[in-house]
């Protein structure tokens, strides 16, 4: 064997012996964005300088203010009723090491008040499902509001889950893990 193949082999073995790794990336600075509702007749504008979220209806490209609250969130989905925002948590897909339970995942809120948080043991039903990344635990991923109004997750257990935004309540999960804290 050449001296060549041989490094190519060692190299070869050496990604193969590493297994999946994840590495976390920091999270971009806090930017001024804009969240529509799927139908688009609602604006929430987050604004990080200000920390103030703005809410407007949209009718003939003419804004009109309809009310606001305190925050900037990284990730914010908005209800085609232009009264209900869905919040998640700040570090996206990936929780604390530390995480506890009873850390929020999800916010419901209407018209600027929270009306139902959703805590990580009530999405997470077996800690040690969590995915180990870099610095993070990995948990799954957002989906969005669908064309029902349900707000939808998909898990590291194979669970989607979707939910009510008005009231934060569980309206349909498919598949199931057991296990529990």
């Amino acid at each position: 064997m050449t001296p060549k193949k041989l490094i190519l082999l060692l190299v070869g073995f050496g990604a193969l012996a590493s297994g999946p790794s994840f590495a976390d990336s920091p999270l971009p600075p806090p930017q001024k964005k804009d969240v529509w509702s799927n139908n688009k007749r609602f604006c929430a504008e987050m604004d990080p300088r200000t920390r103030l979220t703005t809410v407007y209806s949209i009718t003939n490209g003419r804004k009109e203010r309809q009310w606001a609250m305190l925050g900037w969130f990284r990730v914010a989905y908005f209800a085609d009723d232009g009264e209900h925002l869905v919040i998640g948590h700040e570090g996206i897909n990936l929780l604390p090491l530390d995480l506890n339970k009873d850390d929020i995942l999800v916010y419901f809120v209407r018209k600027g008040q929270v009306v139902h948080t959703l805590p990580v043991s009530e999405v997470i039903k077996n800690k040690s499902s969590l995915k180990r990344t870099a610095s993070h635990l990995l948990w799954g991923s957002y989906l969005g509001i669908d064309k029902e109004g349900h707000f939808g997750i998909d898990t590291v257990e194979k669970r989607s889950l979707y939910f009510d935004v008005t009231t934060g309540e569980l309206a349909k999960a498919a598949s199931s893990t057991s296990g529990n804290w």
